[in-house]
């Protein structure tokens, strides 16, 4: 669980810049598949790299306003809404709850995917 807060402290701190919250938000991603305890979901992580951290244009250009239906339910900014979703996560993967996990997981990479293409 260090790791995990550790990971998610570095992505909350580095939301701002671009290319740091790609790298620590690959970061979180590949402690969850570390703490999952399965192998190849943690070798297919690694493999896919950063790359699988798919950031909006807008964003990575020094634009984080959102377009209408990017942000989060609340109006929260990408990052804002992303770090959210972390946490949420990690609460749930905290608390021993692997559905809650799961859920909060596929709720993060749906909202994830909206946001990269709105």
């Amino acid at each position: 669980m260090e790791n995990l807060r550790a990971a998610l402290a570095a992505f909350a701190a580095g939301a701002t810049h671009p290319a740091t919250a790609v790298e620590q938000d690959f970061a979180f991603h590949r402690e969850i598949a570390a703490a999952s305890g399965n192998p190849h979901l943690l070798t297919a992580v690694e493999q896919l790299g950063a790359s699988m951290i798919a950031m909006p244009r807008r964003r990575l250009e020094g634009g984080e306003k959102a377009p209408q239906g990017a942000e989060s339910p609340d109006g929260e900014a990408p990052a804002t809404a992303a770090l959210a979703e972390h946490h949420a996560v990690l609460d749930a993967i905290a608390e021993a709850d692997p559905r809650a996990a799961s859920s909060a997981m596929r709720a993060h990479l749906t909202a994830s995917r909206r946001r990269v293409l709105a």
